[in-house]
């Protein structure tokens, strides 16, 4: 439902129809009927969820080729909540305490931090510390994460909500 909304109100904005594509499981990742959908998208959207559930289901698919082509291509990405920290590098994992897992490199060297808050900012420190060659992105929750062509980043807020920027050593 959330994907028909997303798809709704870029049209109302005058942007072109589009589809959603039902990704829920790794079997879904894996139909090349749903990799088709996408190897041409404009626009990749992410809803909020679990980012090591998205990262496992779509890795390694001919969706997820598909989907990194377009982008490749130039597609705008748009994720928003947990979803951002699969563009990264790394990321942190939504439980405190939790590791760092690899993200897809769609935003280069970056260690994204889902539900950034005063309390997550000792963890994604502790990350920059052990990886000085990335920058940290603290994501706040209502806040998503748009890639763009040419390696743009914007960010799209709710509210007085901002994204933190933490520089590795070797910046």
């Amino acid at each position: 439902n959330e994907g028909a909304q997303v798809i709704a109100c870029i049209e109302r904005l005058g942007g072109p129809a589009g589809y959603v594509a039902p990704i829920v499981t790794r079997a879904d990742a894996d139909d090349p009927k749903n990799a088709r959908r996408l190897m041409n998208a404009g626009l990749i959207y992410f809803g909020d969820g679990q980012t090591q559930r998205l990262v496992e289901t779509l890795s390694d698919t001919p969706t997820f080729r598909a989907l990194e082509a377009a982008y490749r291509a130039g597609a705008v990405v748009f994720a928003t909540g947990q979803a951002a920290s699969a563009l990264g590098a790394w990321f942190i994992g939504a439980v405190p305490g939790a590791e760092l897992a690899r993200g897809w490199d769609w935003l280069s060297d970056a260690i994204i931090c889902p539900s950034f808050d005063e309390g997550a900012a000792p963890a994604l420190r502790a990350a920059i510390r052990s990886h000085a060659e990335c920058v940290g992105v603290g994501v706040p929750r209502g806040v998503a994460l748009a890639l763009g062509p040419g390696n743009q980043v914007q960010t799209q807020r709710a509210g007085e909500r901002q994204v933190t920027v933490v520089l590795g050593a070797r910046f």
